[in-house]
C-alpha cells in the first residue's frame, strides 16, 4: 500500500521542524531521513532557491531552482532511496524560510 509522508525543517533545533528528530539537520546531511519509508517513487521538495541536494549516494547535485521546486515521478522507472543535503545549503534556513520534503513510498 502506498503512503505519503511530508518532512518539513525550518532550521537547527527549530520547534517546528517535523518529524521531531533529535538530530535533523545532521540527518539531513547523512542520508538518513527516508530510513523507515522504504521505496519511494515519487518527490517533491520545495526551499531557497539554491538549495543543493544528491539522490541515493551520488555525487553529483542537483540544485534548486529560481521557483524554488522539484517535483520527479518514477513510477514504474525506479526509486529513490536516500536524500542528502549540503550543508552550507541548509546553514541558509532561518527565520521564515523552509524546505518542505513530500513523498509517496511503499513498503
Amino acid at each position: 500500500m502506498k503512503s505519503v509522508k511530508q518532512f518539513r525543517y525550518y532550521g537547527v533545533n527549530d520547534e517546528n521542524n517535523y518529524p521531531a528528530y533529535p538530530n535533523y539537520y545532521g540527518m539531513l546531511k547523512s542520508s538518513n531521513i527516508f530510513k523507515d519509508c522504504g521505496v519511494i517513487s515519487q518527490i517533491g521538495i520545495q526551499g531557497k532557491p539554491g538549495t543543493k541536494f544528491y539522490f541515493n549516494g551520488s555525487s553529483n547535485s542537483i540544485i534548486l531552482g529560481d521557483t524554488g521546486i522539484f517535483e520527479l515521478d518514477l513510477k514504474g522507472k525506479g526509486f529513490i532511496s536516500a536524500i542528502r543535503f549540503d550543508g552550507a545549503s541548509l546553514d541558509r534556513y532561518e527565520d521564515s524560510d523552509r524546505l518542505l520534503i513530500d513523498i509517496v513510498y511503499e513498503r
